[in-house]
């Protein structure tokens, strides 16, 4: 499970990261489904060693 803590300075070294992902989705204007939601679904049901998983939209 990974740390909660201490987030500000976790973020720091993923900022660049963070910010280009945040300025894709404005720009895109994807902001429920899309690609991302569904690679972030694999990636999730992968970590918690699930066949899949879903993200309601609310």
């Amino acid at each position: 499970m990974p740390m909660i803590f201490g987030l500000t300075r976790q973020c720091r070294g993923i900022k660049a990261e963070i910010d280009a992902a945040i300025s894709d989705t404005l720009e895109k204007g994807r902001f429920i489904l899309g690609e991302k939601v569904g690679q972030f679904e694999r990636a999730f049901a992968k970590y918690c060693r699930a066949k899949r998983s879903f993200q309601p939209a609310d």
